[in-house]
């Protein structure tokens, strides 16, 4: 692996409602357009909508992938996140385990590759 293949790992986050985050995880999984997803159940949410100020409570979502599967993992977002606005953070870590971006370089790349 170079230096240039691990500087691809990228850490995204986002919400979904809790009974909505199992499911669309794994469809992520399977179609490899994560290498994992790690769901944190009950968080608060408050924010403002469409004039009101609300709260819910949803699953923050952490996903593993590659920079080259970003552009699919959007398009995902677009088709079946639940929200109008879903959130999706993208961040470029400074640092990682080789191994474990070996994994999710590995883990992402289509079965065709």
């Amino acid at each position: 692996m170079s230096a240039t293949d691990a500087g691809s790992v990228r850490l995204l986050v986002s919400t979904i409602p809790e009974a909505s985050a199992a499911a669309f995880v794994r469809d992520l999984v399977e179609r490899r357009l994560i290498a994992c997803g790690n769901i944190v159940r009950g968080v608060t949410a408050i924010y403002r909508w469409e004039g009101e100020v609300l709260q819910d409570t949803e699953a923050m979502i952490w996903l593993e992938t590659t920079a080259d599967r970003i552009p699919a993992l959007r398009a995902a977002f677009d088709d079946g996140h639940p929200y109008d606005v879903p959130k999706l953070l993208e961040l470029s870590p400074a640092q990682w385990d080789d191994v474990f971006a070996k994994w999710v370089m590995e883990t992402t790349r289509s079965e065709d590759s």
